[in-house]
């Protein structure tokens, strides 16, 4: 089995869709696709920002259990003791 790359699956699609008379079909879901996969993408990229967001600051561990915990759907929420503790103890004029 060889590697082609996506322009020769594309122009080997449309080859064939155009030889069965169905060309504007295919352009129209190769399209289709393209759209979508750019839609999940931006959504995917807002969501990744707004997670970075929530957990700046944090170790790479505790972001990770936020990230499973997201995953399976759970509302917690995990944070290093060490910069909640600092945090916490900010004197009220520089909040």
């Amino acid at each position: 089995m060889s590697v082609r790359s996506v322009k020769d699956i594309k122009r080997s699609l449309l080859k064939r869709a155009f030889k069965e008379g169905r060309g504007s079909e295919m352009i129209l879901l190769l399209q289709w696709i393209k759209a979508q996969a750019r839609h999940e993408k931006k959504k995917l990229s807002e969501e990744f920002i707004k997670f970075e967001e929530e957990n700046m600051g944090q170790p790479r561990a505790v972001r990770m259990l936020n990230k499973l915990a997201q995953i399976d759907g759970r509302e917690d929420r995990y944070t290093c003791t060490k910069t909640a503790y600092i945090a916490d103890n900010v004197p009220d004029s520089l909040n």
